[in-house]
């Protein structure tokens, strides 16, 4: 008697296999947007941290900070989510003034409130504080998120251009996001 060798898969091996490669997918798809959504934020930190510095050799040389006005390059009806946009001449024009520019296309809006020239209200002195902010909707779920740097003292300094958001108040002098701001309605 010969016993016949059997060449290919069971129903139940492959059924095994497919329900493996569905776990692992949902594991790694999740972890991998997440990733990719915290890589394109290190955008909006490093340029709000530069927006500040040169913010601060504005200062030093003119004794004022600079509202840019309205974010930057397209207005926040212009944020694709997860799509860059080039950084437009207007764009360049806005920053002129501080000598600021991003290298390259943008995942975000920029722009800065110090008090001079419109936007949310400041609670110190007009030109002696500033805040930067970053708005982008990194992640593409459409909800528009902001990363805020404010230069003040806790309790005096510019809310964001747009929304009025600042920083809680160990959160100044460097960049915060999410959970670290105040939204506008709160008490400070």
């Amino acid at each position: 008697m010969f016993l016949r060798r059997r060449e290919g898969f069971t129903l139940v091996e492959i059924m095994i296999v497919v329900a493996l490669i569905g776990i692992l997918a949902a594991i790694a798809i999740p972890s991998y947007t997440t990733y990719q959504a915290r890589s394109r934020r290190a955008e909006a930190f490093t340029n709000v941290f530069a927006i500040i510095q040169t913010s601060d050799a504005y200062y030093s040389e003119y004794q004022t900070y600079v509202t840019t006005g309205i974010p930057v390059p397209g207005g926040l009806g212009a944020i694709q989510g997860t799509q860059k946009r080039q950084w437009t001449a207007l764009a360049q024009q806005t920053f002129s003034q501080l000598g600021w520019e991003p290298e390259g296309s943008v995942f975000y809006d920029y722009g800065t409130n110090a008090g001079t020239g419109g936007g949310q209200a400041c609670s110190c002195a007009p030109g002696t504080c500033v805040t930067a902010t970053a708005y982008g909707d990194v992640d593409g779920d459409g909800n528009l998120a902001a990363i805020v740097y404010a230069r003040g003292v806790p309790g005096s300094a510019c809310p964001d251009f747009l929304i009025g958001y600042l920083p809680v108040p160990n959160w100044y002098s460097q960049p915060a996001t999410y959970t670290n701001l105040i939204p506008p309605s709160a008490p400070f």
